[in-house]
């Protein structure tokens, strides 16, 4: 039998590592806005609690619209695509010289569920009707706010672009750039070693092992990868895209003198295992790999609890997750697991050689 396969063909990976901190302060936004002590960011309560001080009501309102949970902020960083090493400053010029109809489509169509909505998107800013406000909020991915999609879409983009660029230069003045010297030679540092290992290992094994389990495969319309180390949102990685780019915003490896250390990678361990809920996810994925919502569930919690649960295991290096189709499935990383009481073991041996 002869066949002609017509179907989309996945393309060369390529990896590009990217140590400006543009990525990482986002991503502390993310965290100023979305901190609970269930979460198990890395950074320290006073730290948030400080960064919320410093905004005020007023920005706080634009840091919620912006940055809440599925938040819009990160399709803007598409203007980074060919400036590896940006600084704030600079890319604050030029999220200020774009057009503001631009900025907004950027922040509304990056998801890939919402590109069809982009040219919806656009027949709104050009009649303004209700019926293609409508239309456009029908179309647009049901996982992110509506109120906050409709709040965006309903009111002139320049006002858009002025709030936002208001939000980043107050968080940047005010929160971020006081510790920003220690912290890009932070991600410069992980950057380099990230980039020596692309000298040498596949790039999606670099990707996996950046972000501490995240399997990647390119296919027809992602075929090249940011990866953007961050300190602000340790242990987690975010995980965004643009038209043809997967971003992974992954933590940063620290140093000992940076707050990890033998001691600190074995309290993470045994943090994530000392929990009931995630103990019997590690049954489950024993049995076979399985989807977030079917982990969701079996365990009768929700979604969100889910995903808290699997980031906590995953930064443990207690599961792997990998891609297939719209699903993202969770994997027992059985190694990791048989390692575990030995590094415990190992830890509490006496030292060799008289040490």
């Amino acid at each position: 039998m002869k066949v002609i396969d017509l179907t989309s063909k996945a393309q060369a990976l390529h990896v590009r590592v990217d140590p400006s901190p543009v990525y990482d302060m986002l991503a502390g936004l993310f965290v100023a806005e979305n901190w609970t002590p269930e979460r198990g960011f890395e950074v320290d309560r006073r730290w948030v609690q400080q960064a919320r001080a410093a905004l005020g009501a007023e920005l706080r309102s634009d840091l919620r619209l912006f940055v809440r949970e599925r938040g819009f902020i990160w399709g803007v960083t598409s203007l980074l695509e060919d400036r590896t090493g940006a600084a704030i400053p600079d890319w604050l010029k030029l999220l200020a010289a774009l057009p503001p109809a631009t900025l907004v489509e950027r922040m509304l169509a990056a998801p890939r569920a919402a590109r069809a909505a982009a040219p919806l998107f656009r027949e709104v800013l050009r009649t303004r009707r209700d019926a293609a406000l409508r239309e456009f909020l029908a179309a647009y991915p049901t996982d992110y706010d509506p109120a906050r999609v409709r709040e965006i879409v309903t009111s002139p983009p320049g006002e858009i672009q002025h709030r936002l660029l208001r939000l980043l230069r107050a968080f940047y003045g005010k929160v971020y750039q006081p510790g920003e010297e220690h912290v890009t030679g932070l991600l410069r540092d992980d950057a380099e070693s990230k980039t020596a290992m692309l000298a040498v290992l596949q790039p999606e094994d670099v990707i996996e092992r950046a972000t501490g389990g995240l399997a990647f495969s390119p296919d027809a319309e992602i075929a090249r990868v940011i990866l953007a180390p961050s300190y602000f949102f340790r242990p987690y990685n975010i995980i965004s895209e643009y038209p043809g780019v997967r971003l992974f915003v992954y933590p940063v490896a620290l140093g000992p003198g940076d707050g990890t250390s033998p001691t600190h990678e074995l309290s993470r361990l045994f943090k994530a295992l000392g929990d009931e809920t995630r103990l019997r996810i590690l049954q489950m994925l024993a049995e076979r790999e399985m989807y977030l919502q079917e982990i969701a569930n079996r365990l009768g919690v929700t979604h969100v609890t889910t995903i808290h649960h699997l980031a906590q295991l995953r930064a443990a290096q207690l599961v792997r997750v990998v891609d297939r189709g719209n699903l993202k499935y969770y994997q027992l990383r059985r190694d990791s697991v048989q390692q575990a009481g030995t590094r415990l073991v190992d830890f509490v041996s006496p030292q060799q050689g008289g040490r």
